[in-house]
């Protein structure tokens, strides 16, 4: 155990009863202590083989608290810490994914060559997952040891704190100087995972972070009851990605149509619908990609015409994206997809291909650029319809053009202006 465990360990009976203030004396204290007694043995070192970052930039540094690992599924959050590390500040992204030891510390793994991006996994023992239960009160004092001696080791001053998951509501709030935003980019309580203490911990959180930014519209109406401060940010495309034609897309090797999805494929899909899709157009292959979480493939095996591929890498989608004739959102109409902006549609105009997707509040902003259906009977037809499409369609060039313009830069540009951040 490290000299300045112990010695807060001695100090816990003196700290005051308020939660955020404890932390926040704890970590003021650590950092005061490292600075006067350097040659001590301390814990929370990252390994000897990664540099300190460089300091130096008059912007300020983020830690995003994030909601999965960087190398999951790219999504919202990797995108937005990758663009707010782009234009000057450095970014912490911090993993979801924790390393099982008693010992307080962390790790750190470089994401970029310029000394702006690396993720930080904590030491906390049992390594909980986040998804379920609020951190206990050891696992909390490990995150807040943690963090100090992170922000010891880079040098960061009052960093912003992005959280993406109420699980770091109390390690955040505690961070000293900093701002704290809540990125709320999903109905969490959709899911059904979270435990009462972190229903609790969303709404004090939504009614204590500077503040609140959410993803859709459907979100920002229910953030209303719990705060004023807040910012709607919906998802974007990074539309380089997906604009670009692959030289090798996919072909069905059989030569027919391709009907396809990628993304989590969980239990907000409507299955009856992909059922119904494979059987209206059986002479074309429903291709669903992504990693199977309810059980698609067995509900789904009767039909020889859907193939599940599993969970192809980011940089793979594109070759994919490229193979589809018509692309589709095939959701549950449930408060979780009601409250969702799906990051895919963006990705799919960017590609310059026909949607179909299930009639959700944000669909509205795509405008006739997409196909909407309220019912089974109208997204087969509006199947039928783009299957006909031809490759020349000046559609192709209206769905690039307006995801061109709905870009994760974008969205990085607009939450600076809101944080009064001047970016290169």
């Amino acid at each position: 155990m490290s000299i300045l465990a112990s010695v807060l360990r001695c100090l816990r009976k003196a700290l005051p009863a308020d939660a955020r203030l404890r932390a926040a004396i704890r970590m003021r204290l650590m950092r005061t202590l490292r600075w006067v007694l350097p040659n001590i043995g301390l814990s929370g070192q990252p390994p000897t083989s990664v540099a300190p970052p460089t300091v130096g930039t008059d912007t300020p540094d983020f830690l995003v608290w994030s909601v999965i690992d960087w190398h999951y599924r790219f999504q919202r959050p990797q995108h937005l810490a990758r663009e707010l590390a782009r234009t000057g500040g450095r970014v912490f992204y911090i993993s979801c994914n924790l390393i099982d030891d008693r010992e307080p510390g962390f790790r750190v793994e470089p994401l970029d060559t310029e000394g702006r991006l690396y993720q930080v996994f904590f030491h906390v023992r049992g390594a909980p997952l986040i998804y379920f239960e609020a951190p206990s009160d050891a696992a909390k004092f490990q995150l807040t040891e943690g963090i100090a001696a992170l922000l010891d080791w880079a040098g960061a001053g009052d960093p912003i704190s992005l959280v993406e998951h109420p699980f770091w509501f109390e390690t955040a709030r505690a961070v000293p100087g900093g701002r704290l935003l809540y990125d709320r980019m999903d109905y969490h309580e959709g899911f059904g995972t979270l435990s009462g203490e972190l229903e609790a911990d969303e709404k004090a959180l939504m009614r204590g972070a500077d503040l609140t930014i959410v993803s859709s519209a459907w979100l920002e109406q229910d953030t209303a009851h719990y705060t004023d401060r807040r910012l709607l940010l919906r998802n974007a495309g990074e539309y380089a990605h997906f604009a670009q034609p692959p030289e090798n897309p996919f072909r069905d090797q059989a030569g027919r149509k391709v009907i396809g999805y990628f993304g989590a494929i969980a239990d907000w899909m409507d299955l009856d619908l992909v059922a119904a899709i494979a059987r209206r157009f059986a002479d074309c292959l429903v291709l669903l990609i992504g990693h199977d979480q309810c059980q698609a493939a067995r509900k789904l095996a009767r039909y020889d015409n859907v193939s599940m591929p599993g969970e192809v890498s980011y940089a793979e989608l594109p070759g994919y994206l490229y193979g589809f004739d018509v692309c589709i959102l095939p959701f549950r109409v449930i408060p979780l997809t009601l409250a969702t902006n799906p990051v895919k549609i963006y990705e799919y105009l960017g590609a310059g291909k026909p949607v179909v997707a299930v009639e959700l509040p944000e669909m509205e902003q795509f405008g006739d650029l997409i196909s909407v259906a309220d019912d089974e009977t109208g997204f087969l037809g509006a199947i039928a319809s783009d299957l006909e499409e031809p490759s020349d369609s000046e559609e192709i060039g209206r769905r690039r053009a307006f995801a061109a313009q709905q870009t994760w830069a974008h969205r990085a540009k607009i939450l600076n202006k809101a944080l009064g951040i001047q970016r290169t």
